[in-house]
């Protein structure tokens, strides 16, 4: 039985970064290894069904001013998608856990795609996204209200061949307003534009540059390659 192994190495230099104030928006933090978290329509872009389980959390605690606790941030994320059998249709799942001070979400997504054959091997996929961020509070004495479950939904499209790829989406169209405090969905709009280049017969050095911008926000620009 032959068995292959892969493995990937990223490399993310950030020029600039958008000051976000949504508790969903840790996860398109992680698009190196889950393209999905900006871009729905790449859902089902690699034909085989593929899992991604991340952990991020930070070295050390801090003390919630409103809790007077000891509060420890944490992201939990696991997303997974693939084609429908021999159809054009591309199926992906999310699922984010966030713990970050007083605050918390908990968000669902689903994402579905359709596939567009072009010549030369090229295929342009259209996706949307759909689900539901519940925002509790996890912490006390604050004054933000109680839980909310507040609907997602985006849209995008992503382009790829073989030594070329892009993508335009909107993962987050929703910009309701949440609690006393005002915490806002931001709407983002993200450009991503790479390659693919032949190293050895082995080896791929993939290098993409992500452009985004968030309302009044400054554009962010990330540059980026994997191996």
């Amino acid at each position: 039985m032959r068995h292959t192994t892969y493995i990937l190495l990223t490399f993310c230099l950030s020029i600039s970064w958008l000051s976000t104030l949504a508790q969903k928006e840790v996860l398109y933090s992680q698009y190196l290894v889950n393209p999905m978290a900006i871009n729905p329509a790449f859902a089902g872009v690699r034909t085989d069904f593929n899992m991604t389980l991340g952990f991020r959390g930070r070295l050390f605690s801090f003390l919630s001013q409103n809790s007077q606790q000891i509060a420890t941030p944490i992201t939990q994320t696991f997303a997974a998608d693939g084609q429908l059998g021999v159809s054009r249709f591309g199926l992906g799942f999310q699922v984010l856990n966030d713990r970050n001070s007083t605050l918390g979400n908990v968000g669902l997504t689903t994402n579905l795609s359709y596939r567009i054959d072009l010549p030369n091997r090229a295929r342009l996929f259209v996706g949307v996204q759909g689900g539901v961020n519940i925002l509790p509070i996890v912490g006390t004495g604050t004054n933000l209200g109680g839980s909310s479950a507040l609907l997602s939904y985006g849209v995008g499209i992503y382009y790829d061949a073989d030594r070329f790829f892009w993508g335009v989406s909107a993962p987050e169209l929703n910009s309701k307003a949440f609690g006393l405090g005002g915490f806002l969905y931001r709407q983002p709009v993200y450009i991503q534009v790479g390659s693919k280049l032949d190293l050895t017969e082995s080896f791929k050095l993939i290098p993409s540059v992500v452009l985004s911008r968030a309302g009044s926000e400054p554009l962010a620009v990330d540059l980026n390659a994997r191996v």
